[in-house]
């Protein structure tokens, strides 16, 4: 009798290995690979674009929407690194103990192939409502209330 073949084990090493190729070409076929430093997303329905430029002394992160524009540099923006890539965060509007809105998203762990210019991603906006306990009454239940996500195009380069 034949062994028993497990199919989702083979599809999961498949599609692992694909996403290696797919996602990290320099990698999967041992070439040289560049960390990106300047980002530019835009969300799927045209609505924002963002821009986050990393190649200078201090991030610059810019933010289009509704033809309005905002320019935030070094302590405006916070950079986390998780388990997902780099979360960059910044405050959009504050209004002093009542709430504040902030724009976060996720800017995956990318290696620019040796020899590409550029390399395109997808990534999620979420923006979420953040209520301060100092409202009368003070803010009680859910105190950060996120908005749907929003899914972001994007293209990675390296800039000198």
């Amino acid at each position: 009798m034949e062994p028993a073949v497990n199919h989702r084990a083979l599809l999961s090493l498949a599609l692992a290995l694909v996403g290696l190729i797919t996602c990290n070409p320099a990698a999967a076929l041992g070439g040289t690979a560049i960390d990106p430093n300047y980002y530019e997303l835009h969300d799927t329905l045209g609505g924002a674009e963002i821009v986050l430029d990393q190649h200078l002394p201090a991030p610059t992160l810019t933010y289009q929407v509704n033809g309005k524009t905002r320019t935030f540099t070094d302590t405006g923006i916070t950079i986390q690194k998780s388990a997902i890539g780099q979360l960059v965060t910044v405050t959009t509007k504050s209004m002093p103990d009542v709430d504040f809105l902030t724009l976060s998203f996720f800017i995956p762990d990318i290696k620019i192939p040796s020899g590409a210019a550029s390399l395109p991603f997808s990534s999620l906006a979420i923006v979420t409502d953040h209520r301060t306990p100092f409202t009368a009454p003070p803010a009680t239940g859910v105190i950060e209330v996120y908005s749907p996500p929003v899914v972001l195009k994007g293209v990675a380069k390296a800039v000198p």
